[in-house]
């Protein structure tokens, strides 16, 4: 009994023929470029954003299609040096610890053949506080300048991290739909159902 059924084979060997194998190559290479374009143009919309802005993106019906967005990065408080960060904890009541100097410096090769010996505490040690009570003096700086405006002597106000530049798409049955009406070209094209006439329009 026949059957018009494709084998198991026939439908494997389907992926392996020259057409097929030339329209995966062919799609690669286009997302390629695609992704280039992509990248380029976004990165030229991102510099035409400040910090904290956001903008609606939709169809000529008013339909929202997705948005974009630069992040407003948080403030933090930075010391300019580590003595101006001693000075605060000292004058607020912060507790001064001595601590072993940075690992593979001078000073912490001089300790380790030295720390016993007699009178040298205060050439091999140096002073810090522990990391939450830095933390806490950095969370109060910043917090003093917010309300007041005024900044503590030796110290700076930075952006806690760099403005990120993010596209979204619409979540909506309406965005989805939407987007599938205006991308419904590239996936033709994508699809490439006729190599042949790719190739005459690029001799």
């Amino acid at each position: 009994m026949s059957t018009n059924k494709p084998t198991s084979r026939e439908v494997r060997g389907k992926y392996r023929t020259q057409d097929t194998l030339r329209k995966l190559l062919m799609q690669d290479y286009a997302l390629g470029q695609l992704y280039d374009i992509h990248k380029d143009l976004k990165a030229d919309v991102a510099r035409e954003f400040s910090a904290g802005e956001k903008v609606e993106i939709t169809n000529d019906q008013g339909v929202k299609l997705g948005s974009v967005s630069m992040s407003q990065p948080n403030k933090k408080a930075v010391p300019d040096d580590d003595a101006v960060l001693l000075g605060y904890a000292t004058a607020h009541g912060y507790e001064v610890e001595d601590t072993l100097p940075a690992y593979g410096t001078p000073e912490y090769n001089k300790v380790i053949d030295l720390i016993y010996a007699a009178g040298r505490e205060d050439e091999l040690l140096g002073a810090s506080v522990t990391p939450a009570d830095r933390k806490e003096i950095e969370d109060k700086v910043l917090e003093d300048w917010q309300f007041t405006g005024e900044l503590e002597p030796g110290w700076t106000i930075t952006d806690a991290s760099q403005p990120r530049f993010t596209l979204s798409k619409g979540r909506t049955a309406q965005a989805k739909k939407a987007l599938e009406h205006f991308t419904a070209p590239v996936r033709d094209a994508l699809a490439i159902p006729e190599f042949k006439q790719i190739e005459k329009g690029n001799e």
